[in-house]
């Protein structure tokens, strides 16, 4: 489906993340009457049209509504409510645009009124070890020979087990199969299920397991959410992988177990350094006395939800804007960069029963303590504890991902007070020979 935006500059970055997640496409976003009248005057398929911009008087935007075909969708603020020629979806006020356009959008995907985006591609890869958890499979999986062709391996209702997965993972090499994208909400909510039972167990499974469980569950959210929209059941199993992975570091803070347990190797950039850095971040709080459960919740959620907003391994592995720029990135690519932090920590406060300020620790992980870092440029004092811990566990899980097990915390302390030089972060820094 096709949606245009003529909108307040100041909301575009929300709106249009909200739109990727939710509806699994990219707006047409437009701030001002000549560029979206040219672009309206010229494309007819137009699925939604959302306007809010007070800068456009009303007889500006019933022109441009009347570019529009009549079984076009439209979704406007209070402001333009008198001068739509033509009936809307739903007018919501001005204050609260883009938070109320979030709930909007839920429910006319609800209702049928929009449909999400199907993509190119029928499948969403899966690592082969989480269908271990999923029996009977609640979905057909399948094997990619080629990028258009898929043979089908197991049956939705089949089991696949242990012997199954030494087949395909061990003889055969096979990290991932593929499960068609309308069976994977399904999925992920048995997943879930199976993962709330073990919130009951005791003994908890080892950090290990857990910490190689998140790498292959954040591979599969980010390839969820930028195919089909960070849905209600991603948010869900998200919740649930934290308060797990939360309650097993709880009882196992000791740094060294954890890396030695996690094969680096194995898994995506962004995932496995999403995984190491909230575990890390654990780590570190720990020895602070920060060492609740709440705390770690925090930490795990983080982890997992800071680098939402980017899909190239590559680019997320910059760690400040001149390196991306140097990087030989798209424009394109850079602009997601600098903004990857805003995203991902506005994707988060949608979220519900969730302990609080993990957006800010999102939306800080990239500031420096010199005011050097992004998006806000904010100095010292003005970032928050628990960030500039989750900074800190930032950076040691990059340097261990580059120098693997060769990585040596008594070599990284020097030059890490270097690049933090504030009491602030010293302390911290300081930590990390001792976790």
């Amino acid at each position: 489906m096709r949606v245009v935006c003529c909108i307040q500059e100041e909301e575009s970055n929300e709106i249009n993340f909200l739109l990727e997640s939710l509806l699994g496409i990219k707006p047409d976003i437009f701030f001002n009457l000549h560029d979206a009248e040219s672009f309206l005057t010229h494309t007819s398929d137009i699925n939604l049209f959302i306007i809010n911009n007070s800068k456009i008087d009303t007889a500006a935007v019933t022109a441009l509504c009347n570019l529009l075909k009549k079984e076009t969708g439209i979704i406007a603020s209070k402001t333009h409510k008198n001068a739509l020629p033509l009936s809307p979806l739903v007018i919501l006020e001005d204050e609260s645009f883009p938070t109320l356009l979030f709930g909007c959008i839920e429910d006319l995907i609800k209702k049928g009124t929009l449909i999400k985006s199907t993509g190119t591609s029928g499948h969403i890869k899966i690592r082969t070890k989480l269908l271990l958890s999923v029996i009977p499979l609640r979905g057909d999986i399948y094997i990619q020979l080629n990028e258009k062709k898929f043979i089908k391996l197991f049956h939705q209702g089949d089991n696949f087990d242990i012997d199954d997965w030494k087949k395909y993972t061990q003889q055969k090499g096979i990290e991932y199969l593929y499960i068609q994208r309308t069976q994977v909400q399904e999925f992920l909510e048995k997943y879930r299920l199976e993962l709330e039972k073990n919130l009951t167990k005791t003994p908890s499974a080892p950090i290990g397991e857990i910490a190689e469980n998140n790498i292959a569950i954040m591979e599969a959210i980010q390839e969820i959410a930028f195919n089909t929209g960070f849905t209600k059941e991603t948010r869900d199993l998200v919740k649930t992988q934290m308060k797990v992975t939360a309650q097993t570091v709880s009882k196992n803070t000791n740094l060294s177990k954890i890396l030695n347990k996690i094969d680096q190797s194995k898994g995506d950039y962004i995932s496995v350094h999403s995984t190491l850095t909230g575990v890390i971040a654990c780590a570190l709080s720990s020895k602070m006395t920060w060492s609740s459960e709440a705390t770690y919740q925090k930490l795990i959620l983080a982890g997992f939800m800071h680098d939402l907003g980017l899909n190239n391994q590559k680019l997320a592995a910059c760690s400040s804007i001149d390196e991306a720029e140097a990087g030989g990135f798209t424009e394109q690519e850079v602009k997601d960069f600098k903004k990857h932090a805003n995203k991902a920590s506005e994707i988060v406060q949608q979220f519900t029963e969730i302990p609080p300020d993990v957006d800010t620790i999102i939306l800080q992980h990239h500031e420096m303590p010199d005011g050097s870092g992004f998006p806000r440029a904010i100095k010292g004092s003005y970032i928050s504890p628990l960030a500039s811990v989750f900074i800190v566990a930032h950076d040691v899980a990059a340097e261990y991902i580059r120098l693997g097990h060769a990585f040596n915390p008594l070599e990284y302390i020097p030059k890490a007070l270097e690049k933090y030089p504030t009491s602030q972060f010293k302390k911290i820094i300081q930590l990390v020979s001792s976790i």
